[in-house]
């Protein structure tokens, strides 16, 4: 079972990796928000999990190519921290 959070937090990581993304108060850097990412969903984060799906899913066109092998590894090990619904829309 993930560890229970207060109302938004897991939203709080897909914000710090949006900002990390596109170099907000920092310098851009894409491959260190896929690992902000995977080690905030690797603790359980679904909302990290289905950012991080998408995003390897269809790019972000700066600096995180399309990645659709690396999505299906994610949605794999990742789905079960997804909604049914959720984890459909992400079924490319």
């Amino acid at each position: 079972m993930p560890p229970r959070r207060a109302a938004g937090e897991d939203e709080i990581e897909v914000y710090e990796a949006t900002r990390n993304m596109w170099g907000i108060n920092m310098r851009a850097d894409g491959p260190e928000t896929i690992a902000r990412l995977r080690h905030a969903a690797d603790g359980g984060n679904a909302a990290a999990a289905g950012f991080l799906i998408e995003l390897l899913q269809d790019g972000n066109d700066l600096n995180l190519r399309r990645d659709l092998d690396a999505a299906g590894e994610a949605l794999a090990l990742y789905g079960k921290l997804l909604s049914e619904k959720a984890r459909r829309s992400n079924m490319r």
